[in-house]
């Protein structure tokens, strides 16, 4: 049997059939042309698309070795090759000199790093602060105190040489040092004491120290938040790897705002640090809503738009823009909204509402798969009204993840021309305001497989939605099993 919604045809046979050829097809207006260069975007590696997965709000949510299990089904199918996770040097030092390595927090991130490690994740733990009230640390005031590097010399060398956690291979030095330490200088000389101590160590090659972590809203902020400029100046010889967090306003976002100011300041770090080997990540992103009404208004604990379809358009879009702008990865606020209590920006509710999946995991999900690490994504010259990814597979000279994001509101076709693409045995998804195509268990279901003509094929792509269109391989096994609409 044919379906044709997308002008390249479902097969029972993709070994006896041939591929369908986009002139057989053709929508009445004129197709968009798409043809991925021979450029590529990034200058290093890809890292993956990944996600914020902390531990803090678990014991307090009540998340027992059974909901854990349902939290590591879902983070297995999407195949995530990076998270970020927070760390509190309150959890494990209690004060003069003393260590509790098997204190309840610590237990439950052992639970995550462990899952980690199983999965071949890479961890990048972060040391959230211990300046306000909330991160109060035992003997420990400011973050310049050589204590503090010294508890968090001595936590990582436990869970590196004692618990053996081979998927740590990132840290970060204070969440949003320009919201908590406020002065470069303080976070500086922190810094380079943390670089000390892992020398003495001798572990400082086995973690790669990434910073600033700092964080900012408008593009225009970006000189003035981001402590790019002074970091490069003064901390490029410590830093392994470079991180900045961002929440856009939509309006920014429509008009190119993450590639713009992503663009800029990964130039910054080109121009000023000779090693192109870094990483960049931006390792938190998300949406920024300003609204009168504060049920509607963007906080610390509030995503107004978690359970707004578009939210999944919208993040999307965020990671097109920063691969264009030369991100080596991308990863979200939040998992799950148990990891925080009280907070809602995750893929999924929390323990009372039980686990339900909200509608952005679909979208950040099947990026989070069918884009994995170490693919190599091609420039693409713009389509107006489209936002396209195009990324050859690793290992795999021949197989293609593509993402069409259709921000318009009527729909649009574009003609796919990969030079020397042959054909594709693929899996399509679609992702928009009708709810998608799911497993018993919620989990993303393509709406077709095909055998895909790279050289020629035509795609419609509905008003507002994001596509994606990937190898077979990487799908779910048997395809279209237990499905429901």
């Amino acid at each position: 049997m044919m379906k044709c919604g997308i002008l390249f045809c479902m097969i029972a046979s993709p070994l006896l059939t041939p591929p369908l050829k986009a002139e057989q097809s053709f929508p009445s207006n004129d197709p968009l042309i798409v043809t991925p260069s021979s450029q590529s975007l990034l200058d290093q590696p890809f890292l993956g698309f990944g996600a914020e997965w902390d531990t803090s709000g678990y014991l307090a949510s009540g998340i027992t070795d059974e909901d854990f299990e349902l939290i590591k089904k879902r983070v297995e199918w999407m195949k995530m090759p990076l998270v970020r996770t927070m760390m509190q040097a309150r959890w494990c030092y209690t004060g003069g000199d003393q260590y509790d390595w098997d204190s309840p927090q610590m237990r439950v991130l052992y639970r995550n790093l462990e899952f980690c490690e199983k999965i071949g994740t890479s961890v990048m733990l972060s040391e959230w602060g211990c300046e306000p009230k909330w991160l109060a640390t035992p003997d420990i005031k400011k973050v310049n105190d050589p204590k503090y590097a010294e508890v968090i010399g001595k936590y990582l060398d436990h869970l590196i040489h004692t618990k053996k956690f081979g998927a740590l291979e990132y840290f970060g030095f204070i969440n949003e040092p320009n919201f908590e330490v406020k002065e470069f200088p303080r976070w500086l000389e922190g810094l380079k004491n943390i670089d000390a101590v892992l020398k003495e160590r001798q572990i400082r090659d086995r973690i790669k120290l990434t910073g600033p972590g700092t964080a900012f809203i408008w593009p225009n902020q970006l000189d003035e938040m981001s402590w790019i400029k002074p970091t490069l100046l003064e901390a490029k010889g410590i830093l392994d790897a470079y991180d900045l967090h961002n929440y856009i306003p939509p309006s920014e976002m429509h008009g190119g705002g993450v590639e713009k100011a992503f663009s800029t300041v990964w130039g910054q770090v080109r121009a000023g640090d000779p090693d192109h080997s870094k990483p960049r990540f931006i390792s938190e992103a998300g949406i920024y809503v300003s609204d009168p009404d504060p049920l509607k208004n963007f906080s610390a604990s509030n995503n107004p738009l978690n359970r707004d379809w578009r939210f999944g358009i919208y993040m999307a879009q965020f990671a097109i823009q920063a691969i264009n702008a030369g991100s080596s990865s991308v990863l979200v606020w939040m998992l799950d909204d148990n990891s925080h209590v009280g907070f809602n920006f995750g893929m999924w509710g929390g323990k009372a509402e039980r686990f339900a999946l909200k509608p952005w995991f679909f979208s950040w999900a099947l990026l989070t798969r069918y884009f994995p690490k170490n693919s190599e994504f091609m420039a693409i010259e713009p389509v107006k009204g489209m936002q396209i990814m195009a990324a050859r597979l690793p290992g795999k000279s021949n197989e293609w993840s593509f993402c069409f994001v259709n921000s318009e509101k009527n729909s649009q076709s574009v003609r796919l021309k990969v030079p020397n693409g042959g054909t594709m045995d693929s899996v399509r998804y679609v992702y928009g305001e009708k709810p998608p195509k799911v497993d018993a268990d919620g989990m993303p279901l393509p709406v077709e497989k095909a055998m895909l003509d790279l050289q020629d094929t035509v795609i419609a792509c509905d008003p507002e939605s994001m596509t994606v269109i990937s190898a077979a391989r990487l799908g779910p096994d048997r395809a279209g099993d237990k499905s429901q609409r």
